[in-house]
């Protein structure tokens, strides 16, 4: 399970995980590697493990309290153009093709029930919409928590005696 990543890599990764802005002192002492090896490994292999070195905003705070995830049923003609508008829709976080009932799921964030009333609207004017489901997110319990402990990382490597 989980790949061939060596434990001292999972170990980076994760600490990684938990804050990319750690530097490169405080990596070395936490993970027992040398500064010069995490240095390595991060101009080099991990370019292949980590996408991008981002901030999680709080987007109650900044003014986007409605939380909500749609599932999307279009036309088959259709989803390569929804896919395109979905991307470029403002109030759109994530999106992902999904197999089954339903094509896609969209994550939102909005600053009030009526502009993503809005925005499904629109939605429903440009493309011929065959279902929606929407959920809307109550409490947030967790995020971005995969491979985001040691002791995570232990449970996913059969052998993981991570120190």
């Amino acid at each position: 399970m989980g790949g061939n990543m060596k434990k001292r890599d999972i170990v980076l990764l994760t600490l990684l995980r938990q804050n990319s802005r750690e530097s490169l002192v405080r990596l070395s002492k936490k993970s027992f590697m040398p500064v010069s090896t995490i240095y390595e490994k991060l101009k080099g292999e991990f370019k292949r493990y980590v996408k991008k070195y981002t901030a999680i905003i709080d987007h109650h705070n900044i003014g986007f309290p409605i939380h909500a995830f749609m599932l999307l049923k279009v036309q088959k003609e259709d989803k390569n153009n929804v896919e395109q508008f979905l991307s470029k829709h403002h109030l759109v976080n994530s999106i992902y093709r999904i197999n089954n009932s339903f094509d896609f799921i969209v994550e939102f964030y909005a600053p009030s029930i009526n502009k993503l009333d809005d925005a499904i609207d629109l939605l429903n004017d440009k493309f011929a919409i065959l279902d929606v489901m929407i959920y809307f997110v109550s409490r947030e319990i967790g995020k971005e928590i995969f491979l985001n402990s040691v002791e995570h990382a232990a449970l996913l490597y059969e052998d993981a005696q991570m120190y």
